[in-house]
């Protein structure tokens, strides 16, 4: 390919067709039990996840390919989940029957339950979650992570698949994290966050995956360490990888792409993020009107018993028996009040948690986006080494010398050296430019379509929970009103 990396452009006029993948509908319900911390340790000297998974290692030490995945690879059905803590300050009820572990298509089934605050080193506290399942082969899986180790996995992904969708995490908080129901919310974005990445047929064969998942604490910490260490993934073996899994989206015409494929990406995420937080907000002041309502609500409640109060003394203090009819209705006025303080706030913050959680799948789209940057960023790199070791070549001809020196270190290069550090900067500007042109494609055929299955399916499952709440709200209230005509009518 000659020339610099250039971009591909706008999906906006890209037809509105998912390609490359299906989604499933598996509903199963996490029915393994849990596992004690105590026996963790036997788990891991039968044969495990990781022994069974050695010969579909991504990262080349099995010497192993990796595994084929079809265009019509299975990613996760879209039912979850739970607001974010820094974007909604509670977590509504509901959200809970939105997120529970889930049976996927690649054969795992995770579940992250059980947290519990402990004391790390120097005497901080943290919370540390059970991580519990199945494998693809039956295999089972128990251990606890703490919150950085979700982390960890989330950085080991974004490294290893540049321009895939890698589902996003919630945020840190310094302050009130070990509340309960933080801790809870958290968990539910936990079990969201593994829900998603078992269903992907690419990101459950990682590496790190399996590690996170069949590793015993002290292990993994171990493994943590020595992944500081570790160099990032070579343009040519991700390439390499990339080549056996998408073998079919390399092969997409994209002739039908406008040349503003990824500034229109990039315009879409802009506004979306826009309409999005727009709409948070407008629930946020709902809920905050709604409160001044009930408090205004509540006071004419009490100014209406107060009447009924009146008219009850009155009778008692002179014990009439006359035909007035009593006063009646109050119940189903405090009952209203009560319906009015609990069912819209809770319904809007159900609304307003699924679009803190659509922000957070924007932010993972934009992320990877920005990994298909650097990977341009990279190419050009590897470019200007080319010709930078070209000139010096060209330099070293035109003065006749076979060996150079260099200025700083002294050391003596051959023209036979040179010459070979040419050819191995070529094959990597080769190696980097040919995995853009891939990341464009995976970007343009699957990951952004997948994306934006995302936060349709998203928004139309939490719209119909909303519907659903807000008309057994209404039917409450509806029941309400129809006790007090009957009452007022005798």
């Amino acid at each position: 390919m000659a020339g610099r990396t250039e971009s591909f452009d706008d999906p906006l006029q890209y037809q509105d067709q998912v390609h490359g993948r299906t989604y499933s509908q598996d509903q199963q319900q996490y029915s393994g039990g849990s596992y004690p911390e105590e026996e963790t340790s036997e788990l891991h000297q039968e044969p495990s996840l990781a022994q069974e998974f050695s010969t579909v290692s991504l990262h080349g030490d099995s010497g192993a390919s990796a595994p084929v995945v079809q265009h019509n690879a299975v990613y996760p059905p879209v039912d979850d989940d739970s607001p974010v803590e820094h974007l909604m300050p509670s977590a509504p009820a509901a959200w809970k029957q939105l997120e529970t572990p889930q049976a996927s298509s690649t054969g795992y089934q995770v579940a992250v339950s059980e947290p519990e605050v402990r004391k790390g080193q120097l005497g901080r506290s943290y919370t540390a979650y059970s991580v519990t399942g199945t494998g693809p082969r039956g295999q089972t899986f128990a251990t606890y992570h703490r919150f950085s180790d979700f982390l960890w996995l989330h950085q080991q992904l974004t490294k290893s698949f540049p321009g895939m969708f890698i589902p996003p995490l919630p945020p840190k908080k310094a302050v009130g994290r070990f509340e309960e129901e933080f801790i809870n919310m958290r968990m539910l974005c936990l079990q969201r966050f593994m829900n998603r990445i078992a269903a992907s047929a690419e990101l459950s064969c990682s590496e790190s995956f399996v590690q996170f998942l069949t590793s015993t604490e002290s292990v993994f910490e171990q493994i943590k360490k020595s992944s500081e260490k570790e160099a990032k993934p070579s343009a040519a073996d991700v390439l390499a990888k990339y080549k056996q899994m998408f073998a079919a989206i390399i092969q997409e015409d994209l002739s039908y792409a406008s040349a503003d494929k990824f500034e229109g990406m990039k315009d879409y995420i802009k506004q979306m993020t826009a309409s999005l937080s727009l709409a948070r907000e407008y629930c946020n002041e709902i809920v905050d009107s709604n409160k001044k309502l009930t408090d205004q609500t509540g006071k004419w409640v009490q100014g209406m018993n107060e009447i009924c109060e009146t008219e009850l003394r009155l009778r008692q203090r002179l014990d009439l028996l006359s035909a007035v009819p009593r006063y009646d209705g109050y119940l189903a006025l405090a009952n209203y009040n009560k319906v009015l303080q609990d069912a819209p706030e809770r319904n809007f913050q159900t609304v307003a948690g699924m679009l803190s959680m659509e922000l957070m799948d924007v932010d993972a789209i934009r992320a990877a986006i920005q990994s298909r940057d650097e990977c341009m960023a990279a190419a050009n790199k590897a470019e200007d080494r080319v010709n930078e070791i070209k000139a010096s070549i060209d330099k070293m001809r035109r003065s006749g010398k076979s060996v150079s020196v260099s200025l700083f270190s002294r050391k003596e290069t051959t023209m036979e050296e040179k010459e070979e550090t040419m050819r191995q900067a070529q094959v990597e500007e080769s190696a980097a430019k040919e995995l853009v042109q891939v990341v464009n494609k995976l970007l343009i055929v699957r990951e952004f379509e997948y994306f934006r299955h995302l936060v349709v399916e998203e928004y139309r499952q939490t719209m119909r929970l909303f519907a659903s709440l807000q008309r057994q709200e209404a039917e409450k209230v509806a029941s309400l009103w129809a006790g007090m005509e009957r009452d007022t009518s005798n």
